[in-house]
């Protein structure tokens, strides 16, 4: 039985919440080694300034288009810039098998 004082696992919005943090603090970080502000990296990306903000802080769920492009901006690969999300991504991925 559980004690009910013991915290409940993260949900899977919580590790979603987690890999876009991730992903938002490696842009950010990656973006800053080469100098670059947030309106030269939105511009070169064709985003808007205010979106990178909000996906550096990793409050916006952002597509795989919208990777790519800052990939392309920051002569990044995927790899790059998904550097540390593997366990946030294998728990949601083993958390889905185990409900189906």
């Amino acid at each position: 039985m559980r004690d009910r004082h013991s915290p409940s696992p993260p949900t899977d919005q919580e590790h979603e919440a987690l890999f876009f943090k991730r992903v938002g603090k490696n842009i950010r970080e990656f973006r800053e080694r080469h100098n670059t502000t947030q309106r030269e990296l939105a511009k070169r990306a064709g985003l808007k300034a205010p979106y990178l903000n909000d996906v550096e802080k990793g409050r916006r769920n952002f597509s795989m288009r919208i990777l790519l492009k800052l990939c392309k901006a920051l002569d990044a690969s995927p790899a790059k810039l998904l550097h540390g999300t593997e366990r946030y991504a294998l728990v949601l991925e083993h958390e889905r098998n185990m409900e189906g």
